[in-house]
């Protein structure tokens, strides 16, 4: 091998020197890891999983709707209204990140 530059070059003709430079240079550094229809079934894959996991969900609550009281259902929704009005009123428009404000308060 002869040095040129920071290059090791093999000895030889140049034509087995071009080879050689286009062998080890003209490589992929980032080959790929799946193709695109592999890429597609993963997809559909997971797309099925949330649909049957939706599903389910969408399953239990109506099991537990059906039974609740009505009673048992206004006192939910109330409860729920109820939290989002303290968390409102701890909260108010505007009270987040306020810019350059957050260090004169």
């Amino acid at each position: 091998m002869i040095r040129q530059g920071r290059v090791m070059v093999p000895a030889g003709s140049d034509a087995e020197k071009r080879a050689a430079m286009q062998a080890g240079g003209f490589r992929n550094a980032n080959p790929w890891s799946m193709t695109v229809e592999e890429w597609g079934e993963q997809e559909l894959r997971m797309q099925a999983e949330k649909a049957l996991a939706a599903a389910e969900q969408a399953e239990q609550k109506k099991e537990i709707d059906g039974r609740l009281t009505a009673e048992e259902r206004e006192q939910i929704k109330r409860d729920k209204d109820e939290g989002w009005a303290e968390f409102k009123e701890a909260n108010p428009f505007g009270s987040g990140n306020k810019g350059d404000n957050y260090f004169k308060r």
